[in-house]
């Protein structure tokens, strides 16, 4: 976990040494209800989901 802001904010690193990704959610009052944001920073946009990288 790197970050959290109850009720807030939440963000961990996903697949650390493998992916090395960061997911972030913010949740922000809208309206009635809630309105949720993801974000996903790192190499898993480029990296193919279950493959090892290259040791070479």
């Amino acid at each position: 976990m790197l970050e959290v802001e109850p009720e807030r904010l939440l963000r961990y690193l996903f697949a650390a040494d493998v992916l090395d990704t960061t997911i972030t959610w913010w949740l922000t009052p809208e309206g009635n209800g809630t309105h949720l944001s993801l974000q996903q920073r790192g190499s898993a946009s480029t990296h193919r989901w279950g493959a090892r990288p290259s040791t070479e």
